[in-house]
């Protein structure tokens, strides 16, 4: 089993934003992370191409929950 000493799989809310874009493009580059953008359902944001998406709607928890 492989040990690693950093995290693979990371979860950005706000991956298309100031900060977050910036973020999600280094954890992109590095090619050592599964980058997942938690976003609004009716978020228009382009986000890079290998980012998973998952929808949320922050006004029912159970949308968050199941992630």
């Amino acid at each position: 089993m492989a040990s690693f000493n950093y995290s693979k799989d990371v979860a950005i809310v706000g991956a298309g934003g100031k900060s977050g874009s910036h973020m999600t493009k280094f954890l992109l580059d590095t090619r050592k992370h599964n980058v997942t953008a938690i976003t609004r359902a009716d978020s228009k944001t382009k986000l890079p191409q290998g980012v998973n998406v998952k929808q949320v709607d922050y006004n029912d928890p159970s949308t968050i929950s199941r992630l």
